[in-house]
């Protein structure tokens, strides 16, 4: 009877520490230090990566919400990552990549609209915002007309 408690214990107290270790995310946060936000798209990069990819940051932007970082990898590719800020000056780190093109656009997110953001290969970062088209009922109907 003993043995049966041990063991049921035992599995009871390995499934509470595998459902808290798969809930917890693996996030990386950094405050809006030049140093602290290099290593956190550093780690962000190298996820599983045992070259360990060293970066060099170039340009930032902020957008609302979010920090855009550009930066030049130790394998001579451009990237840049999103930052979404969280607090006064902590920043989570949502997306890092490298460029594919000399011209890399993607659509950003924030609290007040969505952005088309443009990174180019000399990290130039340029966006502009993104603005629905207005909208018109004649435009709804206008290919069913007998």
């Amino acid at each position: 009877m003993i043995n049966i408690q041990r063991v049921l214990i035992v599995f009871i107290s390995s499934l509470i520490i595998v459902i808290f270790t798969s809930c917890s995310k693996n996030e990386i946060t950094v405050s809006s230090s030049n140093s602290e936000i290099k290593d956190g798209i550093e780690s962000f990069i190298n996820k599983g990566n045992t070259r360990g990819i060293k970066i060099e940051l170039k340009n930032k932007r902020n957008i609302d919400n979010v920090k855009i970082v550009s930066f030049c990898a130790s394998n001579q590719k451009y990237g840049y990552a999103v930052l979404e800020k969280r607090s006064q000056d902590v920043y989570l780190i949502r997306s890092a990549c490298f460029l594919t093109d000399v011209l890399n656009t993607a659509i950003i997110k924030t609290t007040t609209g969505k952005y088309h953001l443009a990174v180019s290969s000399n990290c130039n970062i340029d966006f502009k915002t993104i603005r629905p088209k207005p909208y018109n009922k004649s435009h709804l109907f206008e290919g069913l007309r007998p």
